[in-house]
């Protein structure tokens, strides 16, 4: 699947008014699936950015859905709901009614940054491979790891390359590393020099 492919998917959605509870934003996810399967529905109320209360991103399964959607903006639904103040008298259930509005329009999120970035997408490399002396995980078990044993440099490798390229990648400089795992870190290296 291309980037581009996936923006003809994408669709912003603005309502009117915000939704302020979860059975509201529920069902804006229920009113916007009647036009397609959802692969993914999210709020930028939490964006770390930019947090907007009343805009979602859509991802729908195809391109026609999302154009379905757009076509039919705006859509209006209604939500009933009841008081919760009058929820503890069960004979009298005051219900609200309000009306909302979606406007769908297409969406300039660009996906190909979104995917590439290792800010935002933290599954996306490059990936640096730690050295097995440097490594938290490495520099624990080497205290417990007999150097000489056969299983050693199997156990102390937790990268999947194997080490290969390490030295090439990653400069033998020491790195900053908070704390505990500093100390074991340099404990580790200590040892090493001492046995050179």
């Amino acid at each position: 699947m291309s980037t581009r492919e996936l923006a003809l998917r994408t669709l912003h959605l603005k309502l009117c008014p915000s939704p302020a509870s979860f059975s509201q934003r529920r069902e804006v996810l229920r009113t916007i699936s009647t036009y397609g399967e959802v692969t993914m529905f999210r709020s930028l109320k939490y964006h770390p950015i930019c947090p907007i209360s009343d805009a979602f991103m859509v991802i729908f399964a195809t391109p026609a859905a999302a154009q379905e959607l757009l076509n039919a903006s705006p859509v209006i639904y209604r939500v009933v709901s009841s008081d919760p103040r009058t929820q503890t008298t069960a004979s009298k259930h005051t219900e609200f009614e309000q009306i909302f509005t979606i406007n769908a329009s297409s969406s300039s999120f660009n996906h190909k940054k979104f995917l590439g970035s290792r800010f935002t997408n933290p599954l996306h490399g490059p990936f640096f491979p730690v050295h097995t002396s440097k490594s938290f995980i490495g520099s624990a078990l080497s205290r417990h790891i007999s150097k000489d044993s056969i299983r050693a440099a199997g156990l102390l490798d937790w990268e999947s390359d194997r080490g290969r390229g390490i030295l090439r990648i990653r400069s033998k400089e020491n790195i900053e590393t908070p704390g505990i795992m500093a100390r074991d870190i340099f404990a580790v290296q200590e040892s090493e020099n001492k046995k050179n």
